[in-house]
């Protein structure tokens, strides 16, 4: 998994995540490393930059989703799903984080709250999350049968189910 880091409209740096559960970072200019960490106990499956790139977020096949603070200190872990955390989709001003889980669930927090807090679960997810969107108050989640389901960000109420693809909706963008 890759995850680039905004910085006055350029990418400055990236984050691999691999089989191992190890991120690392690198420096887009030159190729050069900035950090390695073994991140999670399982594969990395997913990870974001917020918005400022200070922060970045990863999600592990172990379930868990953490929080580092850039540059590199500690993470601080946000919540453990039950099953793999395979996607991840942080709105636009970095206060909403939506995870999605191998066993279908979606998964809300507030990744700026300084203490961990229980995720709102959005409802009517049909199996794994192979695509997932936060952007303009909704959030799009598509699946391996092509549907694409949409909430809305602001309280979770389903909008409604978009099907017409015949196969697995591999990306979703909102505008």
């Amino acid at each position: 998994r890759i995850a680039g880091a905004p910085f006055e409209e350029q990418l400055v740096q990236l984050a691999t995540g691999d089989a191992r559960g190890e991120v690392r970072l690198w420096n887009v200019a030159d190729g050069a490393a900035q950090g390695a960490l073994l991140a999670h106990a399982s594969p990395v499956t997913a990870a974001a930059y917020s918005p400022d790139g200070k922060l970045l977020h990863t999600a592990s096949a172990d379930g868990s989703w953490k929080m580092w603070q850039l540059p590199l200190a500690p993470p601080r872990t946000l919540v453990t799903a039950a099953d793999a955390a395979t996607k991840l989709a942080l709105s636009a001003d970095g206060k909403q984080l939506v995870v999605g889980a191998a066993d279908g669930k979606l998964s809300i927090v507030d990744p700026t709250m300084a203490t961990p807090q229980t995720p709102k679960e959005l409802a009517g997810q049909a199996g794994a999350p192979t695509a997932l969107a936060i952007a303009g108050g909704l959030i799009a989640s598509g699946n391996a049968v092509g549907e694409v389901r949409v909430w809305n960000a602001a309280d979770g109420a389903a909008r409604g189910v978009i099907a017409g693809h015949t196969g697995v909706v591999r990306d979703i963008a909102i505008s």
